[in-house]
């Protein structure tokens, strides 16, 4: 007894020794290898081992696992309980039963960060020698898991697994395995019982699965097959039925759908390959009478919100792609509140209904039956379609004859203008879908009968804009192949009244008329437009012509007009403000030319040529503000304008080439009237040349002979000549400035030929150029009254200042003029300038007239009764015995200095010693030659003096 005891004791002390020493290492053993295992950390509360029966017990397990910034995973479990059947182990098998106890764990997903994290994957290699014991038992397992808890928490949603309770017995490897699972799983409001039970078998590699059955709130679900645990080929059959969803625990609740009522029946065989190097899916789908709730749902911008019906049954593969062998599906959508951004809504009660019907064999998908009903549009779809490259296509689409009254209540941007109208169309679509620039695509008929519109466009730069209804009746029908119009036919009215169009070049509000109607017709790539007009205020413009290339078009259109009213289609032209334009004009023009829409009107290559005849009552035009006066001093003789062209530079004005005869009644340029203006013009490459007739401009007639003026350039120069005939030059002076009125009169004749600079140019005047000649009855200069002038320094000669015979003219010149000048440096240069007075006095001058209104001439008066007699007036009188006398002419033009000079005495008094000397040595010429030649000398000092004394 005390020997049997003191072995016990002994005993004892050796179990208490080994678990003193080896629980704390086996707690670190765990801890540090499972650690690493997990990539995470894995802490133990207390390990505790026992000899008999043999086991390991652990508590307070805590797991935990994170990746940074994407999730973080914890494990806590009460017990763990491992008991190992030592009585097994004579039979060479190892049994282990294990059981956990309360497990818990707690997986949270979280937002991911802006930076993507690095994941760190851990690979454990378990190696196995060949001798070990595992070669010479087998392996017996029992595992119960009890009161488990699994919690996953995202930013968005909560899913919880509670209650969980599993099974798996294992007999030996070789044997049935039998296993359980029940659970609760709790989804937002709903809890969802989930049971799984059945038996597994394991066939050398293959891990057979068979009489598996799962229940998910009441759904069954059984799965038979089997997997090669070696290969991981795979072979599963997957069935479940529900024929009433509304008998299910809780409702299918995706998040924004929930399923309320109906029948589902699911069949689903999978096949995979070797390490899964092929998988083969194929099954069934029947979607009985299924109704469901969408609540607010999200798709790709659309929201969706209420009940939809749905009946669908589906056969299908998947291999490499997805295949059907059939998929039909019908929808009731009518009681869906549908919306997508602002573009599309549909209401509750509009009826949205879907019906399809189709195969695949291949790569084609046979369209039985495609319909859609929305609210009163009906379209059918039916053909086949291919997306296979190289594989044609043929489809067709029909949407029946629609009203289109109320569509704003489905599309909410029409909702300022309600769209009205019937439509009609029907397609058919043939060829390779991947290759669109290939595809025949045939629409007849296209029909578009009273409809009524609105339209809101602006471009990128809010230069233009269109905005207000439309009313458009369009019958016809088309084929295009890719890019390519084959052939088309549509008759087509569009009326645009109360459109309002903003552009640069042409304005139209509300209250234009504008409508268009045309038949046209396409063959081989070319539109034909038999007939087409345009009604505009004013009247209306034909057209007729071709169009080649839509796409890229090519035009050729004829445009006619007849008694064309201008004044109110000028007004929708902003470049043409300025002007009041009252007449008519026909038109002959024809537009060519390729148009790029992408480049638009100003810059595609259009050019334009014809004739234009223009029949004007009256054009009215108000002049710009003249330009600041210059101060005196200033080197510049104006201020420059804008230099903006009179049209924009475009391609059109630039390659047109355009014949203008004109008839104008009467022009106003503010107070200029001007009669019986007939013209020709010749618009080439945006240059204006000009000839032709006025009958009346300031009470005479002009004849331009040419005329040369750059519409499209900036800054052009105007080019120009002719002839004047009895053009009052009073009239013309006096409108050119106001502040020399009255300073000339007179009928003038003549002819010229300017160059003038753009007024925007820096000293435009300088630059300016011309030559001219004009001769002017009846004229009269105010400024230049010469004969006082010589008359008041003649009078001053002694003996003289009291005759009555001597008339002083103080009113200016009056006679006959005529000039040759030229037009340079700012200046009027004259050649000649002769002034020939009724009286018969006369002035011959040269000299220049600044265009800044100051003179400087010489001159030569003839007059022709001089206060003069005697030697003085013989010896400088012309032929016709008029006295002449040299003079300069100076200053302002309003008040002209007329100077009879030191020059002009000397030349006087040279021509009278001269004639004095010659009577002298008549009378004395015996003195004379007696004396010789000191008597000669003497007289003719004798003279000088004389005359000297006539000019103090």
């Amino acid at each position: 007894m005390i020997v049997l005891t003191t072995w016990i004791i002994t005993i004892g002390i050796i179990i208490i020794a080994v678990r003193l020493f080896l629980d704390p290492k086996l707690k670190e053993i765990i801890e540090t290898k499972g650690s690493v295992a997990i990539n995470g950390t894995l802490q133990v509360g207390n390990v505790s081992s026992q000899f008999w029966p043999m086991g390991l017990r652990l508590s307070h397990v805590l797991v935990s696992r994170s990746v940074p910034g994407v999730s973080k995973t914890n494990l806590k479990i009460e017990s763990v309980i491992i008991d190992v059947d030592a009585f097994q182990l004579i039979k060479k098998i190892a049994a282990l039963r294990i059981k956990i106890l309360k497990p818990q764990v707690i997986h949270e997903s979280l937002a991911i960060a802006a930076a993507t994290p690095q994941t760190t994957y851990v690979t454990t290699t378990v190696n196995v020698p060949a001798d070990s014991l595992a070669q010479f038992f087998e392996l017996a397992l029992n595992l119960a898991v009890q009161d488990g808890r699994i919690e996953y928490k995202s930013p968005t949603q909560n899913l919880v697994v509670e209650d969980f309770n599993f099974l798996l017995d294992m007999p030996t490897l070789k044997s049935e395995w039998k296993t359980k699972l029940g659970a609760d799983i709790i989804y937002g409001a709903y809890k969802v019982p989930v049971f799984i039970e059945g038996v597994l078998k394991s066939e050398g590699e293959l891990l057979k699965f068979s009489k598996i059955k799962t229940n998910v709130s009441g759904i069954d679900i059984f799965l038979t097959g089997d997997v090669n645990i070696q290969s991981y080929a795979t072979k599963l059959q997957a069935e479940t039925r529900i024929p009433q969803i509304e008998a299910l625990h809780a409702p299918i609740d995706t998040g924004c759908a929930k399923i309320k009522s109906g029948g589902l029946d699911i069949k689903i065989n999978v096949a995979a390959a070797e390490l899964f190097t092929s998988l083969a899916i194929d099954g069934q789908v029947k979607i009985q009478k299924l109704k469901a709730e969408l609540i607010k749902c999200n798709l790709q911008s659309a929201q969706l919100n209420g009940p939809a019906d749905l009946e669908s049954e589906v056969l299908f593969k998947y291999g490499k792609t997805l295949s059907f062998e059939k998929l039909k599906l019908q929808a009731d959508l009518s009681n869906l509140d549908i919306k997508y951004q602002e573009l599309f809504k549909k209401q509750a009660q509009k009826i949205l209904q879907l019906e399809v019907d189709l195969t695949q064999t291949g790569d084609k998908f046979y369209l039985r039956t495609a319909n859609m009903v929305l609210d009163k549009f009906r379209m059918k779809a039916k053909g086949m379609l291919s997306y296979l490259p190289g594989t044609a296509s043929d489809f067709e689409v029909d949407l029946a004859k629609t009203n289109l009254k109320g569509l704003e209540e489905l599309f909410p941007i029409l909702a300022s203008q309600p769209v009205e109208g019937d439509v009609e169309l029907a397609t058919r679509v043939r060829g390779d879908l991947n290759r669109p620039t290939d595809l025949n695509v045939d629409l007849n008929p296209i029909t578009l009968q009273n409809i009524k519109a609105a339209v809101a466009w602006q471009n990128a730069d809010k230069t233009m804009s269109i905005k207000g209804p439309i009313a458009l009746n369009l019958q016809g029908n088309l084929k295009v192949q890719g890019t390519q119009l084959q052939s088309a036919h549509l008759n087509a009215n569009i009326n645009l009244n109360k459109l309002n169009i903003t552009s640069p070049f042409f304005v139209k509000s509300d209250q234009n008329i504008l409508s268009l109607d045309f038949d046209s017709e396409q063959s081989q790539n070319k539109i034909f437009i038999r007939r087409g007009s345009v009604l505009l205020p004013g009247g209306t413009i034909w057209l007729t012509g071709t169009v080649a290339s839509p796409q890229q078009p090519v035009l050729n259109l004829f445009f006619k007009t007849q008694k064309f009213r201008l004044d109110p289609l000028l007004r929708m032209i902003p470049a043409m403000k300025a002007y009041k334009i009252s007449g008519t004009t026909d038109a002959n023009l024809t537009l060519g030319g390729q148009y790029d829409f992408a480049m638009g009107i100003e810059k595609s290559p259009l050019n334009m040529k014809g004739k234009v005849s223009l029949f004007l009552d009256e054009v009215v035009s108000t002049p710009k503000a003249p330009p600041a006066p210059v101060k005196a001093g200033s080197t510049s003789i104006a201020t420059p304008t804008s230099s903006e062209p009179f049209l924009s530079p475009w391609p059109i004005y630039k390659n047109s080439n355009i014949q203008i005869v004109s008839n104008i009644k009467n022009i106003k340029y503010g107070d200029l009237y001007i009669r019986g203006v007939n013209t020709t013009h010749s618009f080439i490459g945006g240059r204006l040349l000009s000839s032709g007739t006025i009958q009346s401009l300031f009470g005479g007639r002009l004849q331009l002979q040419s005329s040369s003026y750059n519409m499209i350039e900036r800054a052009p120069t105007l080019d120009f000549s002719g002839r004047a005939e009895n053009l009052q030059i009073g009239q013309a002076v006096t409108w050119v400035s106001p502040a020399w009125k009255d300073l000339v009169r007179g009928s003038a004749n003549g002819s010229f030929q300017f160059t003038i600079v753009h007024p925007s140019v820096m000293d435009y005047l300088k630059l300016s150029k011309g030559v001219g000649a004009a001769e002017i009855k009846n004229g009269f200069l105010s400024t230049l009254s010469f004969d006082q002038m010589a008359n008041e320094k003649i009078s001053k000669i002694p003996g003289l200042s009291s005759r009555s015979d001597i008339k002083l003219n103080s009113k200016g010149a009056t006679g006959d003029m005529s000039a040759l000048f030229t037009l340079s440096d700012g200046k009027i240069n004259f050649s000649k300038f002769v002034v020939l007075t009724p009286e018969k006095n006369e002035m011959r001058a040269k000299g220049w007239l600044d265009l800044n209104k100051t003179l400087d001439m010489s001159a030569d008066i003839y007059l022709s009764d001089p206060p003069v007699r005697g030697s003085v007036r013989e010896a400088n009188s012309d032929p016709t015995g008029r006295l002449m006398l040299p003079i300069k002419i100076s200053g302002n033009i309003f008040s002209p200095s007329i100077d009879v000079t030191n020059d002009t005495i000397k030349v006087l008094l040279e021509k009278t010693a001269r004639l004095e000397a010659a009577k002298l040595q008549k009378k004395a010429s015996q003195e004379i030659q007696k004396q010789g030649q000191k008597l000669g000398n003497d007289l003719k000092k004798e003279a000088e003096k004389k005359l000297k004394d006539l000019f103090k």
